[in-house]
């Protein structure tokens, strides 16, 4: 998937403008937030998921 196509998904779900240079931008600046994260994985087929992790307290 382009970014474009992405950008395209972003602003149809969202309903606020997203464009190339926009994500990124914040990808430059690591400001994509986890709702935005949630958006990009939805878009792709995924999901993300919390898994602990066993090897810390």
């Amino acid at each position: 998937m382009t970014i474009s196509k992405l950008a395209n998904i972003m602003s149809e779900k969202s309903g606020k403008k997203y464009t190339i240079g926009s994500l990124y931008g914040k990808l430059a600046r690591d400001t994509l937030t986890l709702k935005e994260s949630q958006m990009i994985a939805s878009a792709i087929g995924y999901h993300i998921e919390f898994v602990k992790d066993n090897n810390t307290q």
